[in-house]
């Protein structure tokens, strides 16, 4: 037996691994434990996003609250000389002309705060709302979630002999694949479910990429690794590979 001989037999013990995982994932209470899962993962997302802009939104708050305070504090100084100044005979009209436009000006200040102040209230309420109703949601998630999830931890338990049989399967295959091969296979596995492909009428059995007779006779020997010109993939030709 060549080392792709034992390379193949590696591949077929470690699929029947890989599906017999797959069938039990896919079954309808892991598929919804895996969709709970997501959905709680974006619920927490919303819920921080949330949080940050509300916390944000509380220091612009603050912000506006000591702007308005001091405008406001300024045209009570304004609005009492102004007034002290309409007693005055010598107040020019020109001074009076002033000290009203600088108070319109305070007023117009104050009313834009107080209008950035009441946004910025409703806007807090609103996001506040939203994360209440995002925090019961991920909540009755959660609790499906735990619940589904220790079913889901028992069929797998249930499982577990032949899972580990064919884990041990797959141990024993790979034991005596050379550490290069089996480092070759291992990196192509990154990219391919199935590193490994067999020859089909001189073409890849995976991506069917027609090979010229030469690689196809040097495939055929199997006394080296060839990988497709195409794919990628490790060649194979057995003579019974099923």
């Amino acid at each position: 037996m060549t080392d792709l001989d034992r390379l193949w037999e590696y591949q077929q013990a470690r699929q029947r691994l890989v599906t017999f995982e797959r069938q039990i994932l896919s079954a309808p209470d892991h598929q919804r434990l895996g969709k709970l899962h997501r959905f709680l993962s974006q619920q927490q997302a919303t819920i921080s996003e949330l949080q940050e802009q509300i916390e944000a939104k509380v220091a612009e708050f603050d912000k506006f609250r000591v702007m308005a305070a001091g405008f406001e504090h300024d045209l009570t100084q304004e609005t009492s000389e102004f007034q002290s100044l309409k007693d005055d005979e010598q107040c020019t009209a020109a001074e009076m002309a002033e000290f009203r436009h600088r108070i319109d000006r305070l007023n117009e200040s104050v009313e834009s705060c107080r209008r950035s102040l009441y946004d910025t209230i409703a806007w807090i309420e609103k996001a506040s709302t939203t994360l209440e109703e995002t925090y019961l949601k991920a909540k009755k998630a959660n609790k499906e979630y735990k619940t589904l999830h220790q079913k889901c931890e028992e069929d797998i338990k249930s499982h577990q002999s032949e899972l580990d049989a064919l884990k041990a399967e797959a141990a024993e295959k790979e034991k005596p694949i050379p550490a290069d091969v089996l480092e070759k296979y291992k990196a192509i596995c990154k990219r391919y479910q199935m590193p490994m492909a067999k020859l089909e009428n001189d073409r890849c059995g995976e991506c069917s990429m027609s090979l010229p007779a030469s690689v196809a006779h040097s495939v055929a020997m199997g006394n080296r690794i060839i990988e497709c010109e195409n794919c990628g993939r490790i060649l194979y030709a057995p003579e019974n590979a099923d």
